[in-house]
């Protein structure tokens, strides 16, 4: 075998591992009890896919995880996807289209795009896969359709762990304990983080960031959020409920144990040594070891990937016993095998209304979508409803192009929100480009107004063309035709003067904060931490709001004396994505993780306005209380001069709109299915 990856036991008790090295699935006998003699049978990878697992061709097979059906999961790494062998030895994608990139949240898992997946856990019918080269954790629900947990394709490390932002760096395995809490391996950040069960909040479990040396103790013995990990990967729950850990890069399990929280090193010498077998535990060599699993037994099965060997090892009265090898020879036998070519045709699908913005007069809606598109809606003054859906901006390409020409013929890379000034122009948050674009309502052609396509931030004070933004989300323009840019990554808000075209921060010393920061209010704004902001609105006297996702908070800026008040935090929200302010200055404010809409009054008091929490959409909730309605991920909003709010109900790939008079809820674009289907189309049968 060539560098055994994931390890995992089914309900026979037969060992399964990932031979990432050969590209094979393979499986041990369910001799009882397991023995050195073992015979191993290769159950997925050999040639060119027919259908038939022992047909398909894998590259880098690592996770793996066996349903109560006996139906075996498995990241097929190389070729960034999941994919499932059923007991007949049928297989078939479960998520991933073969092509890496981040991609496919709220629709169905095969049509998404993962990077590098690696270890998977398949429970209550859902399937988690730590997406690797995503610094993601993803899932699949049981209806097939793929959202993120956490994580925004982009590596980070965060002291003080948050959902809303990015504080994974290749996470490498998920596992769940018996209260529901997820567990993460955040290998590169040589940690081990919790997700509680309510999927709100994020915790320190193991490591504290820094990396265990060789014939270290590395913390063994106290706290485990005080002790030194190494890489770690695999981590499974053991039978007693204790947490163990594949500390790879310090040759080592490692055990946290439930009760006291304190980390132990619980198999291993800890050395890179020479392989050497039936040794008690403690002086085992290990070489990089990257998974682990324990049976119903009681026996505990360890990927030494370093030594080429799977390796188990027993207990005796509730003591470890010694360590045998159980299948491996240590050689290094590498089968040089093609790459499945699956290549995802370009499709026509919408996937996810993200963001919408009205025109001053109500008569257009513009919808961000991830095809990378910017929609228009049409109304029909006549009939008081919208009619026409026409492709406006935007290609299924998504890269940078067109500018200076058509915004019909420009292409976008997950342009998020969208705003209109007083002239009729049209403002992009053209995200993953790092750049603000503008259409001109005279001619229709698109340009750059800020931002170089360069991630990154380049001070202060300079004309915006030549500024640096790093994954703006939100633009906003006040009555003087200032721009306001939510400058996402870099955790500042930025402004645009009208007069001069020279930008400036406004809000943010560019430091990630941490939602329990000690900010009170009064505090100049520049002088405050946010956390990847989102969402920004302008109220008629001008001030500024912003949805401080990464800190749960929202925040009013005082423009007159550049003071910040907080006027919302996490008590009430989970991760607040975007607001909108009416004329008598309340703010609405869309939360994608409580799947609601709430409304903060002038008295600062917060209730739903619309959502009841729950995601599954029924037919007949049409034209019902808007409170007792459900939302999926709603992103961004917009309100009319009538009151009349605007939802990006994103998981459900529709547009929603809340009527100011009854607050009753109707869909005005969208039939709950993702997909591309047409333009100069009636708008609720597309989307």
């Amino acid at each position: 075998m060539n560098r055994p990856f994931g390890v995992c036991v089914n309900a026979k008790n037969e060992i399964l591992f990932a031979d990432v090295g050969n590209n094979r699935i393979r499986k041990l006998s369910d001799e009882e009890p397991p023995q050195s003699d073992n015979i191993i049978k290769t159950i997925a990878g050999l040639f060119e896919p027919t259908g038939l697992a022992l047909d398909i061709a894998i590259r880098k097979a690592s996770g793996i995880d066996v349903d109560l059906e006996g139906n075996i999961f498995f990241s097929d790494s190389g070729n960034h996807r999941i994919l499932k062998i059923d007991k007949n030895g049928n297989v078939e994608t479960v998520a991933g289209n073969g092509t890496a990139g981040f991609s496919g949240d709220f629709d169905d898992a095969t049509k998404a795009q993962l990077k590098s997946p690696h270890g998977i856990l398949y429970a209550d019918g859902s399937l988690y896969i730590a997406d690797k080269g995503n610094h993601s954790i993803r899932i699949v629900n049981q209806d097939g359709i793929i959202t993120t947990l956490v994580g925004n394709g982009f590596p980070g490390k965060c002291d003080c762990p948050s959902l809303m932002t990015n504080c994974l760096d290749e996470p490498t395995d998920v596992a769940m304990n018996q209260w529901g809490d997820l567990y993460i391996s955040d290998s590169n950040n040589h940690r081990i983080i919790k997700i509680n069960e309510k999927w709100n909040d994020m915790y320190l479990v193991a490591g504290n960031g820094t990396i265990c040396e060789k014939n270290e103790s590395c913390g063994d013995g106290d706290d485990a959020v005080y002790a030194q990990l190494n890489t770690p990967t695999g981590i499974e729950f053991n039978r007693d409920g204790h947490l163990l850990i594949a500390d790879s890069g310090a040759h080592r399990v490692r055990i946290v144990y439930e009760d006291t929280k304190k980390i132990n090193t619980y198999i291993g010498s800890g050395l890179n040594e020479p392989y050497n077998s039936s040794v008690y535990s403690w002086n085992v060599n290990l070489s990089y070891p990257t998974d682990i699993v324990e049976d119903t037994n009681g026996f505990l099965y360890i990927a030494d990937s370093g030594h080429n060997r799977i390796r188990i090892v027993g207990k005796n009265d509730g003591v470890l016993g010694s360590v045998i090898t159980i299948a491996g020879d240590g050689n290094d036998t590498c089968t040089d095998l093609n790459q499945n070519q699956c290549v995802y045709p370009k499709s026509e699908s919408l996937v996810s209304p993200i963001s919408l913005a009205l025109n001053s007069n109500g008569s257009q809606l513009f919808i961000t979508d991830k095809c990378h598109r910017l929609i228009r809606i049409d109304s029909d003054p006549a009939k008081s409803e919208f009619t026409n859906l026409i492709k406006f901006a935007g290609s299924e390409e998504h890269n940078f192009s067109g500018d200076d020409g058509p915004a019909i013929s420009a292409s976008l890379d997950f342009p998020h929100n969208i705003a209109t000034d007083k002239w009729g122009n049209l403002y992009i948050a053209d995200t993953k480009n790092h750049r603000i674009r503008k259409i001109s309502s005279e001619n229709g052609e698109i340009t750059t107004i800020a931002g170089t396509g360069i991630a990154g931030y380049n001070n202060d004070g300079v004309h915006m063309e030549y500024a640096q933004l790093n994954l703006p989300h939100d633009v906003a323009i006040n009555s003087d035709g200032d721009i306001f840019i939510a400058d996402t990554k870099n955790h500042r808000i930025r402004v645009i003067d009208y007069t001069t075209n020279i930008i400036d921060t406004i809000a943010g010393d560019g430091h990630q904060g941490c939602y329990t920061d000690d900010d009170n209010d009064g505090r100049l704004a520049t002088f405050i931490s946010l956390n990847f902001p989102q969402g920004i609105a302008v109220d008629n006297a001008g001030n500024l709001y912003i949805a401080d996702t990464g800190n749960r908070k929202i925040r009013k800026m005082d423009m007159n004396t550049r003071t910040i008040t907080n006027i919302a935090d996490y008590e009430n929200l989970s991760k607040p994505c975007d607001l909108v302010v009416d004329s008598q200055r309340n703010v609405y404010v869309s939360d994608t993780l409580k799947h609601q809409v709430f409304i903060i009054s002038q008295s600062l008091s917060i209730k739903p306005y619309a959502g009841d929490g729950s995601t599954d959409y029924t037919y007949g909730e049409e034209n019902r209380s808007a409170v007792s309605a459900s939302l999926y991920s709603p992103t961004y909003i917009d309100i009319d001069d009538e009151f009349n709010l605007y939802i990006a109900d994103t998981g459900h790939h529709t547009i929603r709109k809340v009527l100011a008079t009854s607050k009753n809820i109707i869909t005005i674009a969208g039939n709950y299915h993702s997909g591309f289907s047409g333009e100069s189309k009636i708008p609720f049968m597309h989307l």
